[in-house]
């Protein structure tokens, strides 16, 4: 059975779905992205 779609998927589910067909599982991309967050690598401002 189709689901019916009453509007085009927005860019958040074309990227979630993208993340799904990923070789690794989807909280291993996740753990990665958190990371790799650039915390305490910016420059300060003063």
């Amino acid at each position: 059975m189709k689901k019916d779609v009453l509007y085009p998927p927005s860019w958040v589910d074309r990227l979630l779905d993208w993340i799904d067909r990923l070789p690794v599982p989807t909280w291993a991309f996740f753990l990665i992205l958190f990371l790799f967050q650039p915390w305490g690598r910016t420059p300060s401002v003063g």
